[in-house]
C-alpha cells in the first residue's frame, strides 16, 4: 500500500532515519555518531555494511560489536557490493553507547535530505 505513493528510496529513507541500531541508538546519523564516531558523510564502505549487518539484531549487536557473525556478515556484504573486506580491524565499532539520538539518512550515504 506504501508504495502507491511513495517510492522505494523515500520508503527506504524514511525507515533508515528511524530504526533502531542498538540501545537508545535510533537512525543513522545517530548510528554512525554513537558507534562509529563519524559523521555519516565521512563513513567508509566498511562501517556501513557494518551498520547494515546490524539491523537484524541491533541490541544484541550493540553489546556484542566484536561478534565473529558479526563481522563475517559485514564482510559479505562488501563482497555482494564488489568491495574487500577489512576482516583484520576494517569497521570496528566503538565502545559503548549511553546516549538516544533520533534522526540520520541512509545507509545509501547520497541519499540527501534537510
Amino acid at each position: 500500500m506504501l508504495e502507491a505513493t511513495m517510492s522505494k528510496r523515500r520508503i527506504f529513507e524514511i525507515y533508515l532515519n528511524v530504526v533502531e541500531w542498538g540501545e537508545n541508538v535510533f537512525g543513522a546519523d545517530a548510528a554512525c555518531a554513537l558507534l562509529l564516531r563519524r559523521h555519516r558523510r565521512h563513513t567508509r564502505f566498511g562501517g556501513r555494511a557494518r551498520l547494515a549487518a546490524m539491523l537484524p539484531r541491533p541490541r544484541y549487536y550493540d553489546r556484542n560489536r566484536e561478534s565473529p557473525y558479526l563481522t563475517n556478515y559485514s564482510d559479505s556484504i562488501l563482497l555482494a557490493d564488489g568491495r574487500r573486506p577489512d576482516s583484520l580491524g576494517g569497521a570496528r565499532l566503538r565502545g559503548p553507547t549511553k546516549s538516544a539520538a533520533i534522526g540520520g539518512l541512509g545507509l545509501d550515504f547520497s541519499i540527501a535530505t534537510t
